[in-house]
């Protein structure tokens, strides 16, 4: 077997930068001729997006590669096209392979860097009164019960500029502001809880890391982080619509995120992969609390079997025409 070479990655650097002016306009075609407004399912169409470049370099180098061993090359006009992408490829790996170096290890960086904050703010974590810990303890615990995951700890910081949020690799925690626990009853911090306990049982603080370590990898293509908050909008939305399921009651609901965001809206909110927080950016609270108080409330969802057909025939063009480029 041939050792691979740095310039092997070529077509990694090809799929990446060009190969988003293809997956892009499928991406929303498919959304639009759909009319796909769930969620869940329109979060899996925009991972699928991120990971194309990805699968594309993966079935090049693993499969197709073979069609170019045999001499079965692309042919007619567009062969000159996919060669001069090619050279490009090769002379841009050149210089940009160390650059991708310094961030996957700032990537790796991150993560250590998230969980050295949450050991911080264990640390100097604020005791609360007998009787407001208490009453955080029961409510914790009730909606942890209600959505079938164990109670997760809980750290209570002095600081005012995020609400809440989850983090957490091995095992997760969650941190909520001091200063705005006063500010909300108990069905408002019963609905910041549950949000906060489905990112947990959904896994997304360690599906946030990798993707942003992925899109980091992919770092000269802007639409990888298009993708990116997209995605992570719509994992958003999706807790939500779970957090509603186990609250019983949307608009009261919008109403706790608005309340919160006011307190906020001044503030900066954390930017680590390993954080998951309740608010977001501000321009994406404005869409999930329009969403929320929208007729209907929820995107509807299609067919288990269509949805699927859809995300497998978008994946199969998508990396199958990456595949075949270089």
């Amino acid at each position: 077997m041939n050792p691979v070479r740095l310039t092997d990655l070529h077509s990694f650097f090809v799929y990446v930068l060009f190969g988003y002016f293809f997956i892009i306009p499928i991406t929303l075609l498919w959304l639009k001729l759909f009319k796909i407004d769930d969620p869940k399912q329109r979060m899996n169409i925009y991972l699928l997006a991120l990971t194309a470049p990805i699968t594309g370099f993966i079935l090049y180098s693993t499969v197709l590669i073979k069609r170019c061993q045999s001499g079965i090359y692309p042919q007619g006009m567009g062969w000159q096209t996919f060669a001069s992408l090619c050279s490009l490829g090769t002379a841009a790996i050149r210089y940009l392979s160390p650059l991708l170096a310094v961030v996957l290890l700032l990537g790796l960086l991150k993560a250590v860097f998230a969980s050295l904050l949450v050991l911080r703010m264990r640390r100097h974590a604020i005791v609360l009164p007998p009787a407001e810990g208490q009453r955080v303890d029961q409510l914790l615990r009730k909606q942890a019960r209600l959505m079938g995951i164990g109670v997760p700890e809980i750290i209570f910081s002095n600081r005012s500029d995020f609400a809440a949020f989850s983090a957490g690799l091995i095992r997760p925690v969650v941190v909520i502001s001091a200063k705005l626990l006063y500010k909300l009853d108990d069905h408002e911090l019963e609905a910041v809880f549950t949000h906060e306990l489905v990112h947990i049982r959904r896994g997304d603080s360690k599906i946030n890391w990798l993707l942003h370590l992925l899109c980091g990898a992919m770092f000269f293509s802007p639409f990888s982080s298009i993708l990116l908050k997209r995605y992570l909008l719509e994992s958003e939305r999706l807790c939500d619509q779970k957090t509603i399921e186990v609250t019983g009651n949307r608009r009261e609901y919008a109403a706790t995120l608005l309340k919160v965001w006011r307190v906020l809206v001044e503030e900066r909110e954390f930017g680590s992969g390993l954080v998951t927080g309740l608010t977001g950016q501000k321009r994406d609270m404005e869409t999930r609390i329009t969403l929320l108080l929208n007729k209907t409330g929820r995107g509807e969802a299609l067919p288990l079997a269509l949805s699927t057909s859809i995300l497998l025939s978008a994946y199969t063009v998508m990396s199958f025409f990456l595949g075949f480029l270089c």
